[in-house]
């Protein structure tokens, strides 16, 4: 199973081709977007209220029978692919499937899950300053997880073998895999579809069509006082005055 993990704030275009290339590159027979309540670096960033962004998902996966949708409370991807473990063996506790072991071996079994990511989140996720302990983590997450990283702006599959042949990723370095995608994808990113967004330009061709169709119903990211009105009404609070 594929996960694609993000706060989708919007769903964009970029998003929907990274799944895209999963499905048709990663070997995978499902695919989940996975939206995460708590995203690192991101933490009570997001503009859209989370059940507008679950709708515009639920939406965008209603007839592509691959895919589908879950909200995840964890931020870490070690926190969530122990989360999805629990979930898909329900009754078991989740352990590990697939072995981690020394450079230059083959691991026995290939992991459930494989995380679609882009380069800067691999940078990311082996950076040691988000773990107390990060080879407890990194080994509990690449035992249950594998990660296929697509190319982000100049950053491709060779930049990608040089993170994973440093010696301290190394052990881990059959747990990544390169994922193919449009260069014209490849710099684009939901900060700046909300930025574009915010200027009053058009950006429905940035947009993936569930997300556009909620932006002009609900004027997310456009007008923020008309959608103030909208997100006070979903978390049950009186609205701004008008």
């Amino acid at each position: 199973m594929g996960i694609l993990s993000g706060s989708f704030d919007p769903l964009t275009r970029a998003h929907t081709a990274l799944a895209a290339a999963a499905l048709r590159h990663g070997a995978l027979d499902s695919l989940l977007f996975l939206l995460s309540v708590h995203t690192v670096d991101k933490e009570d960033r997001a503009v859209a209220a989370l059940p507008d962004r679950a709708l515009v998902l639920l939406r965008h996966t209603a007839r592509r029978p691959r895919c589908g949708v879950a909200v995840c409370n964890r931020g870490l991807y070690v926190e969530q692919a122990e989360a999805l473990a629990a979930r898909l063996a329900p009754g078991q506790p989740p352990e590990p499937r697939g072995a981690i072991v020394a450079p230059g071996q083959a691991s026995e079994e290939a992991p459930a899950l494989w995380f679609v990511v882009g380069y800067d989140k691999i940078v990311q996720i082996f950076d040691p300053r988000y773990y107390a302990d990060r080879e407890a983590a990194l080994r509990a997450l690449f035992a249950r997880a594998g990660l296929l990283v697509a190319p982000r702006g100049a950053a491709g599959p060779e930049a990608l073998a040089a993170l994973l042949a440093r010696p301290e990723n190394a052990p881990y370095r059959d747990r990544g895999r390169p994922l193919p995608l449009p260069a014209g994808y490849r710099a684009l990113s939901a900060t700046a579809v909300r930025t574009a967004l915010a200027r009053g330009e058009d950006a429905r061709a940035l947009l993936a069509p569930a997300a556009a169709a909620f932006v002009a119903a609900t004027g997310c990211y456009v007008d923020p006082a008309r959608y103030a009105v909208r997100r006070a009404a979903l978390a049950g609070a009186p609205g701004p005055a008008r």
